[in-house]
């Protein structure tokens, strides 16, 4: 207290909040089977090495999400969840990437020597685990493409020969 005033206190309320996040986002660019690849979280957060990464493919339910990187070809939404520290608030962050089938880049087709009313059978050498169902089809050379057929030609002459490796799981057709 002094002479011309009486001591008075006063109280307030008043919150220390986290320090706002700026702009956060986590990618994987599209990449193709076999090939590793890793996210990239961007954030100001100090929790980004604590950031658990999940996946699930593009349109599956929330639900679907798991730890576990997938490897099949399609698309697919990453999930990096961000742990609450000191510093900032937890965050969710997702992003999206896609995951491609390899093209066969060899196809070699070795017939050998052929003779007339003899056995033979093509071969082809390609990466594309799609080798064992190839479709072999043959035509007189010079013919029309309409007149391919799988019946392999037996009498004299020129033939063409054309290959079919279908598509599987990890490659395109060919």
């Amino acid at each position: 207290m002094t002479d011309t005033y009486e001591a008075a206190s006063c109280t307030s309320e008043y919150t220390i909040s986290s320090k706002p996040i700026g702009e956060s986002k986590v990618t994987v660019a599209d990449t193709v089977i076999g090939t590793a690849y890793e996210p990239v979280l961007t954030t100001d957060s100090d929790g980004k090495n604590d950031a658990v990464f999940d996946y699930k493919p593009l349109d599956a339910d929330d639900t679907a999400y798991s730890t576990e990187k997938p490897v099949a070809a399609g698309s697919y939404m990453v999930r990096a969840s961000i742990p609450e520290t000191g510093y900032y608030d937890a965050i969710v962050v997702t992003g999206t990437f896609s995951i491609m089938k390899k093209t066969a880049v060899t196809l070699n087709i070795s017939i050998g020597d052929v003779y007339v009313d003899q056995p033979y059978s093509p071969s082809i050498e390609t990466e594309s685990d799609g080798k064992d169902a190839v479709i072999f089809e043959y035509k007189a050379d010079g013919a029309d493409d309409i007149s391919f057929t799988t019946v392999k030609p037996s009498a004299a002459g020129s033939y063409v020969i054309r290959v079919t490796v279908p598509e599987t799981d990890n490659y395109y057709a060919v």
